[in-house]
């Protein structure tokens, strides 16, 4: 007779949908059960400061005379380290872009992400040309003059001048 009471309660516990039978699972992991995988985290730009996004964020700085990374920061009410990011490589987060919108008129985020120059006004546009080029120039990477030497503007001038 305790056999059948052991038979009844064992079919009682498989049956009770508040208990859980994990015989026979060797693994609970994500291919068993299909969780995707959490998001890892953003990548960084393998040129890291020198990236295009970093470069038009300090052509903005500068061009709109933000000394520092602090004033910065401060003017669109983010820490400072969430500003960093995006100057060392990091993808510019969107809300970060929207605050940059906010506190300098007339900048684009087509600008801010691809340099796509077309909606901005014209003295914005110059400003942020003139301080990207400074800064390219400071990172040996001129837009237009990648490949040209001091030698060889040496060389125009000399032949210029006989």
């Amino acid at each position: 007779m305790t056999s059948e009471v052991v038979e009844s309660s064992s079919i009682a516990t498989l049956n009770n949908p508040t208990k859980l039978d994990f015989q026979g699972l060797e693994a609970m992991d994500s291919k068993f059960f299909g969780f995707v995988p959490s998001r890892s985290m953003a990548s960084k730009d393998p040129a890291g400061k020198n990236s295009d996004i970093a470069i038009r964020l300090r052509a903005v700085m500068d061009a709109e005379g933000f000394g520092t990374q602090d004033a910065f920061a401060e003017r669109l009410k983010v820490e400072k380290k969430r500003l960093n990011n995006a100057l060392v490589g990091y993808p510019l987060s969107i809300e970060l872009a929207q605050r940059i919108k906010q506190v300098v008129p007339g900048i684009t985020r087509d600008w801010l992400y691809d340099g796509d120059e077309g909606g901005l006004p014209v003295s914005l546009r110059d400003r942020l040309r003139e301080a990207e080029t400074r800064l390219r120039v400071g990172a040996g990477r001129a837009s237009g003059t990648k490949n040209r030497s001091t030698t060889s503007t040496a060389k125009r001038s000399t032949a210029r001048a006989s």
